[in-house]
């Protein structure tokens, strides 16, 4: 590894903000990392064996990379490993708070930790992961302008360093084909999909999803203890096997390897008792909660307003025009507010990247387009009429009061969607 991988970049990042990388490259990177979990909308090249990925929905003049040193063979122990990461940033690293290990199942150990640095003049908040199995060790580095920018992409970051387990584990299709025979053959199931498959118990007891706001802990380089407590709505599945993560897969539950998802995310567990329940997560916090129906109440010092269950939407059919809460008019002056707009007909309208928001016009898999859709186990479908697929996690969270068909609230790719 050439020493100041961040340094290296930093002249090049705005560049990659606003233009993406052209196919070739693309594919280049996949095939050194093809275990790498980030959605579609990711631009993916390759330089001096490192891959960079570059989010697709950057705010315009915004600037955030993940690099990634593909699997390697060392005899460093992880904490070498990750002393070793921090000189590769290339500028002097100021710590926010403590490094942090976190083994999981499967064998896999990661040593994360956040910090600030300067470089070319610019200060950027970053992030730096070593995962480990054996002598198999992945390395991460994440850069950002901005608290905002950091936090506004963390869980897909996140999602994407804990797929570095799948090296060990077998691959499950992003989007499985329909069976021979099977396509559109299940009732209510439209042609051209695959009749829906639910993990093995979900859905029983407390198991499924969930949804609500709940006090989540940020890296912040403007805050004096380096963390910020913020108020942020989150999806939670809760397993039969007495765990639960808040990083679904990207791609929903449907169809889902469940020895995939298992390890995935730095799970936390749950136990209960009576009407009781306790959330742990893997650094030792403690949640507990009130459990009345679909809803759990946050007891004791548990900050947020509790979890509702949310519907798993097997051929759900929506009406109305959805657009990101994150952003407004204000950032996209006239029509170009990007929407999805659905029809209880079973068609929907993408309009101008729709949830992912791109910015570029080089990158068709997100342009504008429309076609059919189908929901089903929290994955939402949707089928272009120019060809493209796309599967991507999915709820809705109703208001009192709100038609099953016109939500207030849709997460559609870990984005919350309001109606407009």
């Amino acid at each position: 590894m050439t020493r100041g991988i961040f340094l290296k970049a930093a002249g090049w990042l705005v560049a990659l903000s606003v233009l993406l990388p052209g196919q070739a490259r693309a594919d280049d990177a996949r095939k050194l990392v093809p275990w790498l979990d980030l959605p579609a909308t990711w631009a993916l090249s390759v330089k001096d064996g490192v891959v960079t990925a570059v989010p697709g929905d950057l705010v315009p003049g915004s600037i955030l990379v993940l690099m990634v040193e593909p699997e390697g063979q060392s005899k460093l122990t992880l904490h070498q490993e990750y002393e070793k990461a921090l000189q590769d940033v290339g500028g002097p690293w100021t710590p926010i708070g403590e490094a942090n290990d976190q083994t999981v199942d499967g064998g896999w150990v990661y040593r994360i930790g956040v910090g600030k640095v300067i470089l070319e003049g610019t200060r950027y908040i970053g992030e730096v992961a070593v995962a480990r199995k054996d002598l198999r060790r992945v390395r991460f580095w994440v850069l950002a302008d901005s608290d905002v920018t950091f936090n506004r992409h963390k869980s897909v970051v996140a999602t994407a360093m804990a797929s570095a387990q799948d090296i060990t584990l077998k691959a499950t299709p992003a989007s499985p084909p329909a069976p021979k025979g099977a396509s559109g053959s299940a009732p209510g199931v439209p042609e051209g999909f695959s009749p829906p498959q639910a993990i093995a118990g979900l859905g029983k007891g407390l198991t499924g999803a969930w949804a609500g706001l709940m006090r989540r802990a940020s890296a912040s380089a403007s805050s004096t203890s380096g963390i910020d407590l913020t108020l942020r709505w989150e999806m939670i599945v809760f397993l039969a096997d007495g765990t639960y993560t808040t990083l679904p897969p990207q791609t929903g539950l449907d169809h889902a390897d469940l020895e995939i998802l298992r390890p995935r995310g730095f799970f936390g567990r749950y136990t209960i008792s009576g009407k009781s329940v306790r959330l742990e997560t893997s650094n030792g916090i403690v949640s507990t909660y009130a459990w009345q129906g679909k809803e759990l109440k946050a007891t004791g010092k548990t900050s947020g307003t509790g979890l509702t269950r949310v519907d798993s939407g097997v051929g759900l059919r929506l009406t109305g025009t959805f657009a990101r809460r994150d952003i407004t008019h204000k950032d996209f002056p006239g029509d170009a507010l990007p929407t999805l707009t659905f029809g209880t007909d079973g068609r929907f309208v993408d309009h101008r990247g729709g949830v992912y928001s791109v910015f570029s016009s080089n990158d068709p898999y997100n342009a504008s387009g429309q076609g059919r859709y189908f929901i089903a186990n929290n994955s939402l479908y949707l089928i272009y009429e120019d060809g493209r697929r796309k599967k991507i996690v999915f709820a809705v969270l109703p208001k009192a009061g709100d038609a099953k068909a016109s939500p207030s609230w849709l997460l559609v790719a870990t984005r919350w969607m309001t109606r407009r």
